[in-house]
């Protein structure tokens, strides 16, 4: 009966992705434009500076320009928290945050939640709005505001943007006498949290709660990414190749020490396939793994589940007991 309850969450909310997305193209694929980019060797690997013009709004909030331009300007700041532990905070954790696409409610509220928790336990806290969501989204008339878009250009782009930005936060944290940093992210930003985990050494630990570990299955399966179906019929008509295979998770291995890594898989998730989990966690050398009894969305905001990832940073950090 749980598990027919917690499915029925995921279809009402995979629905109703599919009602916002549009029924003809509005965008142009550039294909072209995607499959250089997805070509190119040091698409996630490029090296990263800490920014050098961060500009503090409030005592928590600052933005930094992204080092990756995108055709919308306003997609190209970032704007991020850090709640601190203290004068020294420098000397203790940090984690950062990760939201889910279009989560803007987990930005609201789950992140707040766990917040209060790992600043109880002596963990800083970070917190970053990823490309195309929040204040980053573009309202213009004629602009892509989605990060998974028909516009595959973008869509690639908003990949190595987000995973960019927050190893840039990384470099920063580090730059500020930080010398542990970690990661925790959900859904989408639990893929991204492992392209950043594989692909620099600022990550100490990562939590990855429910990642969509295969991109290329989210293109082909999820009825919402029919736009981007559309668009790679086309690429395929012009005779290219868009593959997302390359931004799978399977597809690398981990910086961080595989003891410091952990994994959520819900068992009846309808958004992040089981396959495509034990794919890379096997990949990976088989870090923890916790296989929970929920669907993708009552994964994410379970509260003793958020409660466990965090008493598991706890354990997992150097905090002093």
């Amino acid at each position: 009966m749980f598990s027919f309850f917690t499915k029925l969450i995921d279809r009402v909310v995979i629905n109703l992705a599919c009602a916002a997305q549009p029924e003809a193209c509005t965008f142009q694929p550039h294909c072209e434009e995607a499959h250089e980019l997805l070509s190119h060797p040091d698409l996630l690997s490029a090296p990263v500076s800490a920014p050098e013009k961060v500009k503090w709004t409030s005592e928590q909030e600052f933005e930094f320009p992204s080092a990756v331009t995108s055709p919308w300007p306003e997609n190209d700041v970032v704007y991020a928290k850090l709640q601190k532990c203290g004068e020294h905070w420098q000397e203790k954790p940090t984690v950062v945050l990760v939201h889910g696409w279009n989560d803007e409610i987990g930005y609201a509220l789950r992140h707040p939640y766990q917040a209060r928790l790992f600043l109880k336990a002596g963990i800083n806290v970070a917190m970053i709005e990823l490309p195309y969501h929040l204040k980053r989204r573009p309202r213009r008339a004629g602009a892509v505001n989605d990060f998974l878009s028909e516009d595959l250009r973008c869509t690639v782009l908003a990949a190595k943007q987000a995973v960019m930005d927050i190893r840039a936060l990384l470099a920063w944290l580090r730059e500020q006498g930080c010398s542990e940093t970690g990661l925790m992210g959900v859904s989408l930003g639990g893929w991204l949290t492992g392209l950043v985990t594989t692909h620099d050494a600022n990550v100490s630990f990562a939590v990855m709660n429910v990642p969509v570990a295969r991109m290329d299955r989210v293109v082909k399966e999820l009825a919402f990414t029919e736009p981007i179906r559309r668009s790679l019929k086309l690429a395929e008509s012009k005779n290219l190749t868009v593959d997302f295979d390359g931004l799978n998770l399977r597809a690398f291995r981990p910086k961080a020490p595989v003891d410091k890594i952990l994994i959520i898989e819900a068992v009846d998730d309808l958004f992040a396939c089981k396959e495509a989990i034990e794919e890379f966690w096997a990949a990976w050398g088989k870090p923890e793994i916790w296989r929970v009894r929920h669907a993708h969305i009552t994964g994410l905001f379970s509260p003793f589940l958020l409660r466990r990832q965090v008493k598991w940073v706890i354990a997992k950090t150097k905090v002093e007991k």
